[in-house]
Formats: structure tokens, C-alpha cells, sequence
């Protein structure tokens, strides 16, 4: 779909993965090739549970992480800040 997308336009993209990535080493891989095609950000790419895997993912990987869904309570906003996460809050 990426490719399709870039052959109609050079605009930036954004990935919305919604939680559907739950191997870190599979889902760097998936943000490198992302990249390559001219995305941006990738926003909740792994369950808003695998913190661990979440903060090792963007310290890694060569495109921003957004969290969305992980921010849920006061207490997901602090785990999270423990790493680096690109904060976007949506309407």
C-alpha cells in the first residue's frame, strides 16, 4: 500500500500500526523500510504493554515513535516518559 501511495504522491506519510507489531527486531525492520519510502512518523507500532520493547524500539529506530494509545492513565504518561517518545495529542 506504501508503494502505492508514493507512486501517486511525494507528500509525507504517516503510519498508524495500532499496536499490530509485537516483535521489536521485526518492527526496526518495518521502521527502516518505512523510511526508505518517505514516511515521517510511525504512531503505536507495538501493545501499549511492551513498554520495554516500545522504549527499545524508538531508541532504535530512524524514524520518530508517536504514542497514542499507551496514554491512557497518569501512570502510562510516566512510564513512558522514561524514554524518548514524540507526544502527539489528538482531538
Amino acid at each position: 500500500m506504501i508503494e502505492t501511495v508514493r507512486g501517486e504522491t511525494n507528500k509525507p506519510i504517516c503510519v498508524d500500526v495500532n499496536q499490530g507489531w509485537k516483535d521489536k527486531k521485526m518492527a526496526l525492520e518495518m521502521a527502516q523500510w518505512l523510511k526508505e519510502k518517505g514516511v515521517v512518523f510511525i504512531e503505536q507500532p507495538m501493545p501499549k504493554s511492551l513498554v520495554d520493547e516500545t522504549a527499545w524500539l524508538t531508541q532504535n529506530s530512524p524514524l520518530p515513535i508517536i504514542a497514542d494509545e499507551a496514554f491512557q492513565t497518569i501512570g502510562d504518561f510516566k512510564r513512558y516518559t522514561e524514554f524518548t517518545v514524540e507526544l502527539i495529542l489528538s482531538s
